[in-house]
């Protein structure tokens, strides 16, 4: 890579933007990863180990906190592109 693809490279800062679009999107992994489960494996969960179900819960809770401060950090850069 050349010295100027370089510069051209790190030049590009990263926004709260970006952030956000990247944890709303592993949130939504999670969550989607955890609903599949939940529909190969529901009964097997709910008669298993309290373990894998508290595995499960706290990772929906992860999937949604992500997205929820994913969308905060999402609608933050729009308020600072709008001033």
């Amino acid at each position: 890579m050349e010295l100027r693809e370089k510069r051209e490279y790190l030049e590009e800062p990263t926004t709260h933007r970006d952030i956000g679009t990247v944890l709303m999107t592993v949130g939504g992994l999670l969550l989607a990863f955890c609903l599949g489960l939940l529909l190969f494996l529901g009964d097997d969960i709910r008669h298993g180990a309290h373990f894998f179900s508290r595995w499960m819960t706290v990772q929906a809770g992860l999937g949604v906190l992500f997205i929820l401060i994913g969308w905060w950090k999402k609608s933050r850069s729009h308020e600072k592109d709008d001033a």
